[in-house]
């Protein structure tokens, strides 16, 4: 049995993809007729490289630990590994009832571990296959139905994980998780000044540098020092870290257990330095500085750099600056320390009177931040990054309305869905989008509701965090929908999103860069994580240019060209230039039907603050074969350089059929699994909805084939994870796209955006396109 292999330098296992890999190789791992492998997730690695898992299923049930990872480049497999049982269940039924194997958990974790049982809690148990000789563990050979149980304590601190058999009903296995994972090292500049905190080694806090070997360092486990400063640091950044570790299930920052590095009492120049900042290493706060939700406000910078990865300058910006504010209320307003005076809502309550409140979530325009797009002190300038502290207020202010109107336990579990489904240049139509849809995916979830996503879209609404407002709120930047009809789902001709490197071909190197890269590691993309820069410092590049393979424009139907371009940093007479080629004549400027109405590629490409959409109209074109270029124009370079960015290249055809569904799918305790929420955002002139068509993986007994919009279905005797297929059929008998949902205990999450791969379960929602 195979259980890795890798392809030699600059060859390929395979050339056919990933999926293709696991099918054909499945046998090598030990899979047999009696086994399956199912996606469960993929994440792309910065070099461009795609990992999939592939999860082990057997009758419906996965197998724990049985797994396949597949890494390619594009369709050429790299590496392969994996682990899975050879066995054929002995049965997938269970005859125990899940409350009764989680009643045995809970005893036997209290016995084992000597925790009473009243401070422990059972989460839902799910069925899996479990093979001793898989894990290593001793036992009886097989591979039989089990009961896999996560036990916790009150405030979501895992405690072990329990294997009840399903057929007998005894403890098979009992993994603790009661290991020591918080870390911290706070080390103290006792307000020393000419301290340059422009250089990391000047106050580098680890254990090898001077202040982390100081006397007045103080690490894990150690009492506390004479220092307010060092202790409160301690103390709170300890504190954020239970309240991720307990709410979201993750170990630090980065998902992944770093250690907390903090230097607090840090001055520039001069003191007092009222500051705090997250540098990509450590948190530093300037004397007075460490206070509850200024210590939560930088973590989860830190927490968004390692999901979202939203630059830090426009609306990406803001929303990035609103996100710590946002989690780091949360957690002021759900850990009381000593002395803490409730101020709900306001951020900076507890700071030095020198600097006083910083910001009002619940009224921002007391502090001179709108709160809604493009409203009133909206900030419009390149000032601080493009008015990051400024436009936060707008996201702050909808945080404040979700949370007064659903909870705050509620909103967090919203929000933390949120960071891990925003691409790097998010801007507030696409956060408002965002926090819809998210919320919808988590009814049934964290007592989520129907009515609950209600108030979500409202407050989406009442901040103007539409694309209707976009223009308003950002300058020089014009939003295209891709056809006439919002929502009017598309045929793909050709579609580049760089989220592999190399695409296109270019004639200097030096000019063109792929996102993110070891070389430019930062990322700006509307989808997923990559886009192409367009950089320039010197005339030398003058006229340097990035050309598409050729596209060959279908001979019937309406065809169209539409793009996204972020102009961040323009010069002085420079700009990127747009031509095309038709059947392999000279490049020429197009002269077509464009939206923006009036757009002239006979100039450069307009200056944004922020992505920027472009449609074109190929239909004159049909049935011939198209180039496209862009071409860096620097003939007299300015002061600054020109930095460009290019992403969601599409030609396409507005499709006559309905959209693809959205819709929300759970299991319920009970054995209970519900599918609502079924709507489509399309149906063709014309034609009216007919129903929803739904199929099951594995089979429902009594399942319903079909539901109307707004109707809420229970099914019962669901023991395990479901995939449900969703497409809608109109009045003509036209269908839309597939949609898959998962029915699953467990909340979703983005995996192909999440950087916290610990996740135990994550379950994207997908759509089948045509091809």
């Amino acid at each position: 049995t195979v259980t890795s292999a890798t392809a030699p330098v600059g060859g390929a296992l395979a050339k056919d993809g990933a999926a293709a890999f696991a099918r054909r190789f499945a046998a090598a791992f030990g899979l047999t007729s009696a086994h399956t492998l199912a996606v469960a997730g993929t994440t792309t690695l910065p070099d461009g490289e795609v990992v999939t898992r592939f999860q082990q299923t057997s009758g419906g049930l996965p197998v724990l630990g049985g797994q396949v990872v597949v890494t390619a480049r594009g369709a050429k497999v790299q590496s392969a590994v994996g682990e899975a049982s050879t066995l054929t269940p002995v049965t997938t039924k269970a005859t125990v009832a899940a409350g009764t194997a989680t009643a045995t958990a809970l005893a036997r974790t209290a016995a084992d571990l000597g925790i009473p049982a009243a401070d422990l809690h059972a989460q839902d148990a799910d069925l899996v296959l479990y093979d001793p000789a898989l894990l290593g563990a001793t036992g009886a050979a097989g591979l039989r139905p089990t009961w896999q149980v996560e036990i916790t304590l009150p405030n979501g601190s895992e405690v072990a994980t329990v294997l009840v058999d399903a057929t007998g009903g005894d403890v098979r296995l009992l993994m603790s998780e009661r290991q020591t994972a918080k870390s911290r090292l706070i080390c103290d500049l006792a307000s020393a000044t000419g301290v340059n905190l422009n250089l990391y080694s000047a106050y580098a806090c680890t254990p090898t540098s001077p202040l982390g070997q100081a006397p007045g360092a103080r690490q894990e486990g150690e009492g506390a020092t004479s220092v307010a400063d060092v202790d409160l640091a301690y103390d709170m950044l300890g504190a954020t870290y239970d309240f991720y570790r307990s709410n979201f299930k993750v170990d630090s920052y980065d998902g992944r257990g770093a250690q907390i590095q903090a230097t607090v009492r840090a001055c520039h120049s001069s003191c007092p330095f009222e500051n705090a900042f997250w540098e990509g290493n450590q948190f530093v706060f300037g004397p007075g500085f460490v206070t509850d939700d200024v210590a939560a406000h930088e973590y989860t910078h830190a927490v968004t750099e390692h999901s979202a990865k939203l630059l830090y300058a426009y609306q990406s910006g803001a929303i990035n600056e609103a996100l710590s504010d946002i989690m780091g209320e949360f957690f002021d307003q759900a850990t009381v320390f000593p002395g803490e005076v409730a101020s709900p809502w306001l951020i900076g309550e507890e700071l030095p009177p020198s600097t006083g409140v910083l910001r009002s979530m619940s009224d921002p325009n007391a502090y001179g931040q709108p709160y809604q797009v493009g409203g009133a002190s909206w900030y419009r300038g390149a000032g601080d990054n493009g008015g990051v502290h400024y436009n936060s207020g707008v996201a702050n202010w909808a945080a404040y309305k979700i949370a007064t109107a659903i909870g705050n336990a509620k909103s967090a579990q919203l929000w933390w869905r949120v960071m891990h489904v925003l691409p790097s240049a998010a801007d507030y139509a696409v956060l408002g989008a965002a926090l819809t849809s998210s919320c919808t995916r988590l009814i049934g979830f964290h007592g989520i509701t129907a009515a609950n996503c209600a108030s979500v879209a409202q407050a989406v609404t009442d901040a103007r965090m539409t694309s209707a407002w976009q223009e308003l709120g950002n300058t020089g930047v014009k939003k295209v929908e891709k056809c006439a009809a919002a929502g009017q789902p598309l045929t793909t001709v050709y579609f580049e999103g760089f989220e592999q490197h190399g695409a296109w071909t270019r004639t200097v190197a030096s000019a063109w860069y792929d996102l993110p890269s070891a070389e430019v590691p930062y990322q700006y993309a509307l989808g997923g994580k990559g886009s192409l820069n367009g950089w320039a410092t010197s005339t030398a590049v003058n006229n340097a240019t990035v050309v598409t393979p050729a596209i060959a424009v279908p001979a019937q139907g309406g065809t169209y060209l539409h793009f996204s371009s972020a102009m961040l940093d323009p010069s002085s007479n420079t700009g990127i230039g747009f031509a095309m080629s038709v059947n392999g004549t000279a490049w020429q400027v197009p002269n077509l039907p464009t939206l923006p109405a009036g757009t002239s590629f006979l100039t450069n490409l307009p200056q944004t603050k922020g992505y920027s959409d472009i449609r074109v109209d190929l239909s004159s074109l049909a049935g011939k074969s198209v180039k496209f270029r862009f071409a860096i124009h620097t003939p007299a370079l300015g002061m600054d350089p020109l930095d460009w960015y290019l992403d969601n290249f599409h030609v396409y055809q507005c499709a006559a059929r309905p959209a693809a569904p959205t819709g929300y799918a759970y299991l319920a305790p009970g054995q209970k699994g519900v599918i609502g929420g079924l709507s489509t955002a399309f149906v063709p002139a014309g034609q009216t909805l007919k129903h929803f068509e739904l199929s099951y993986s594995p089979s429902v007994a009594g399942a319903p084939a079909t539901m109307q919009p707004g109707q809420v279905v229970e099914l019962s005797g669901v023991t395990s994870p479901q995939e449900v297929r969703v497409r809608a059929v109109t009045s003509t008998g036209a269908t839309s796209d597939w949609t898959v949902l998962v029915m699953s205990s467990r909340p979703p999450l983005n995996c192909q955006t999440s950087a916290f791969l610990s996740f135990a379960a994550c379950y994207p929602e997908k759509v089948l396109a045509r091809r």
